[in-house]
């Protein structure tokens, strides 16, 4: 098992395009540039963690436009999900957001 926070280094890995760390126990934050340089990601499975912050801080990071899958239940993010979240995930199909402290309603 992983364990601790996630490093801001691992947003080097540009190329990636599966980033599956679900059922770890990573926590804290998700560092700000890690989905930003992430341009090539096409699923991302980050559930059954104990990472913490709001919705608005990682969805307005994610900058892949080739997103079709992303998996943030079971963790402890909260507040409200942003009206412009999913404006630049066009092709996203997968959404888990369960089990977490969030409000608001889907835009």
């Amino acid at each position: 098992l992983f364990h601790g926070g996630i490093p801001k280094e691992w947003g080097k890995l540009s190329a990636l395009r599966h980033l599956h760390l679900g059922r770890n126990r990573l926590a804290g934050n998700i560092p700000p540039k890690l989905l930003t340089e992430m341009t090539d990601l096409i699923d991302v499975s980050l559930s059954d963690n104990q990472l913490t912050g709001t919705l608005t801080s990682v969805l307005s990071n994610v900058s892949s436009d080739r997103l079709t899958t992303l998996y943030l239940d079971r963790n402890y993010f909260h507040g409200e999900i942003p009206s412009e979240a999913f404006t630049s995930m066009t092709l996203l199909t997968d959404l888990r957001l369960s089990q977490s402290d969030i409000e608001g309603q889907l835009p």
